[in-house]
């Protein structure tokens, strides 16, 4: 075989990689997937934290535009034990957003992380297609030509026997008639 003529072992490994390659992002495309639903089901459970941040700042919205009524009918005590319990109310409600916000990052990057790795192996795909597609054009270009040179010395050896035949036939006439 010749140089640059890729040989059935060869192409059928480039296409079991090409194969592979495929699969590969398939498979990614597959984690991005659900990595976008996470992120998705994450985002709804932020919103949800976040109504219900709302929701405890305006009860201690209205706990603050009352405070004297409310906390003049209370002991001491206990209103300084139920503004203690609304502030440590809000600070593991700010802890828990915060750490949503970490995962939904997080989770963002991932996503973004697993797209650009099936992008480059989308365009290693497509260069290896390409690829696969010069070597068979090549192949196919070659065998041509190799097929028109064999086809022309065959023509050639056609010919020269011919003539030899002819010569033979021209010599064997002339015996013939030296002989009668």
């Amino acid at each position: 075989m010749e140089g640059d003529i890729l040989s059935e072992e060869a192409l059928e490994a480039l296409e079991r990689d090409w194969k592979s390659r495929q699969q590969e992002t398939e498979q990614c495309h597959g984690r991005v997937v659900a990595l976008g639903t996470r992120a998705e089901d994450a985002g709804q459970q932020l919103r949800e934290l976040e109504l219900r941040g709302q929701a405890l700042r305006r009860q201690i919205q209205e706990q603050q535009r009352e405070p004297l009524r409310a906390l003049a009918s209370l002991p001491l005590e206990q209103a300084e034990r139920q503004l203690r319990g609304c502030t440590e109310q809000m600070a593991a409600l700010t802890a828990q957003l915060e750490e949503k916000r970490q995962s939904l990052e997080k989770d963002k990057d991932e996503a973004e992380r697993l797209r650009a790795q099936r992008e480059a192996d989308a365009r290693r795909a497509h260069e290896f297609r390409e690829q696969m597609e010069r070597a068979k054009e090549n192949a196919r270009t070659r065998g041509e030509a190799e097929a028109r040179r064999i086809v022309r010395e065959a023509r050639a050896q056609a010919d020269a026997i011919f003539e030899e035949l002819a010569r033979l036939r021209k010599e064997q006439e002339k015996n013939a008639s030296w002989q009668n």
